[in-house]
């Protein structure tokens, strides 16, 4: 025998979905906290031996510096990233290694540069850092800790 629907009924039904979906939806944020845990700290792995990397790389010039497994989960065609202008290859590279590691940091970027052929210095990347946060592109996290603007919480479309 089907059960009657009744208003008190189908009040009773959306408001156990309600309370499923809630509890779905503070699911979802503490995993997407865990996550940017976890990105935080592969940044920060990868900014460790990125400089560890550079100092070996200029104390013992011609030792073949072992590569980082997992450094580079970042995807830029090589063609286009070359024909960028210092900014717009910076914000290239913010965006690509927030989406990769949650965070960009300059020297992550130079390193970034560097495995692309571009030669830009970390003084220059500073630079276009700033300018491309006064004009609303990337924004800073922390000293040194920066993310492509699109990739801020609050941008997020729900």
């Amino acid at each position: 025998m089907a059960k009657e629907l009744t208003r008190a009924s189908l009040v009773a039904l959306l408001a156990d979905l309600q309370a499923a979906l809630d509890a779905n939806i503070a699911e979802t944020a503490e995993a997407q906290g865990r996550v940017d845990t976890l990105r935080n700290a592969q940044a920060e792995l990868i900014q460790q031996a990125s400089v560890i990397t550079s100092t070996l790389a200029r104390r013992f010039p011609g030792a073949t510096v072992p590569e980082i497994r997992g450094a580079d989960r970042t995807v830029i065609e090589p063609s286009v990233f070359a024909s960028l202008s210092r900014i717009d290859a910076t914000e290239a590279a913010v965006s690509a290694l927030s989406g990769s590691f949650g965070v960009a940091t300059p020297e992550s970027i130079v390193d970034l540069f560097r495995r692309y052929g571009r030669t830009e210095s970390r003084d220059s990347v500073g630079a276009a850092l700033s300018a491309l946060r006064i004009q609303g592109r990337v924004t800073r996290l922390s000293r040194g800790r920066w993310v492509a603007f699109e990739s801020m919480p609050h941008r997020r479309l729900t």
